[in-house]
């Protein structure tokens, strides 16, 4: 039976290492600014589960007992999961069209301090415990209270993000894949809190027989499945029909306004000034800054700032191309598309050419 578990188990790691390997280097084909935000969340929590799904193989064959140094490494792991597919789930569910979350906000750092703090007053002593007493401390590792302390809090951490990002996906179009995903972390919780918090029970020790980590690795596999057959149930956008429903713009309408829009941005070349704004676009093609936001948004995908960004980074890979612009450095070129900063330039770049500008212009030599 251990060699089956270490099979299954090690598949799993393995599986998630790759997926979310090709989920960061694949060029983003996500229809939104926002849809493609959410995407990192998900790589790293696919890592994060593959890492300790690696460790719980680990442990599984005595490497603890041999290398106690490396005991409980995943410890951090533990906290940060939750927080993932919570930010994972927000991003997705998350209105495009709202310009103040393109980027995700600075706000979200504080969502993994319990990923520093608990292990660092929890796990830290036992670091720096001498070898001998680190063997002793993971033998009776299942009875003390730190390890019941340190799982009673990562269950109710837990199951807070998870409460937190089930009321999200009422804005989803179609929440099934991601309310599966957190009804399967909810199934983990389920099965490996009595295991972890009553040992003695039979219930606990009926569960500590069942390796129920392979739950986090079915998950994985769910996930590179959907991946693969129904991408867009992970990385779609939320319904945006309802919140223009009473808009009184058809879809012939918003067709046509964009197609106003994009011929005014390449004729005219608006995107040039930096301080161009949404009411200001709108004012060029004649339109209202609802309507203008609504067909950006319904044809397009994007918000205004993405739209505009889209215009600036295929100038600036034009000229990146020009040999007659060799003399400029990249940020004056950004700086000559309208970008107002660097790191603005650099995100919208990337999204539009899947490169860096560096990168990019590199590629004329080759």
């Amino acid at each position: 039976m251990m060699l089956v578990w270490t099979v299954l188990l090690s598949f799993g790691a393995l599986h998630g290492i790759f997926l979310a390997a090709a989920l960061q280097f694949r060029p983003a084909s996500e229809p939104t600014s926002r849809s493609r935000s959410a995407r990192p969340f998900l790589t790293v929590l696919l890592l994060a589960l593959s890492l300790m799904i690696a460790e719980a193989v680990y442990a599984m064959h005595g490497g603890w007992l041999r290398t106690p140094g490396l005991a409980f490494a995943s410890a951090p792991l533990w906290f940060a999961v939750a927080p993932l597919l919570y930010l994972f789930v927000d991003r997705r569910t998350s209105d495009p069209t709202d310009e103040r979350r393109v980027h995700p906000p600075r706000e979200w750092m504080w969502h993994f301090s319990a990923a520093v703090a608990v292990p660092a007053f929890l796990v830290v002593p036992f670091w720096i415990l001498p070898a001998g007493d680190q063997l002793d401390f993971i033998a009776a590792t299942p009875r003390g209270w730190r390890f019941v302390l340190f799982h009673s809090a990562v269950i109710v951490q837990w199951l807070v993000y998870l409460f937190l990002a089930w009321r999200k996906t009422r804005r989803c179009t179609h929440p099934g894949v991601i309310r599966g995903l957190l009804l399967g972390m909810m199934i983990y919780v389920v099965a490996a809190g009595p295991a972890y918090l009553l040992p003695e029970t039979w219930l606990g020790r009926w569960l500590g027989q069942v390796d129920y980590i392979f739950i986090l690795a079915f998950l994985i596999h769910g996930v590179a499945w959907t991946a693969v057959r129904t991408p867009q149930a992970l990385f779609e956008s939320p319904n945006r029909k309802r919140k223009y429903q009473h808009s009184g713009l058809s879809d012939a309408d918003a067709q046509a306004l964009v197609e106003r829009l994009d011929g005014i941005m390449h004729d005219e070349e608006l995107f040039k000034d930096p301080a161009l704004t949404l009411d200001r676009l709108a004012a060029t093609v004649h339109a209202s800054s609802h309507h203008v936001s609504q067909c950006l948004n319904q044809i397009r995908g994007d918000n205004f700032y993405a739209y505009v960004n889209r215009f600036r980074a295929e100038e600036a890979a034009r000229r990146l191309q020009d040999p007659a612009h060799d003399h400029l450095t990249v940020l004056a070129i950004a700086e000559e598309s309208g970008f107002n900063s660097k790191a603005s330039f650099n995100r919208a770049f990337r999204a539009a050419t899947g490169m860096s500008p560096s990168e990019y212009k590199a590629r004329r030599g080759a």
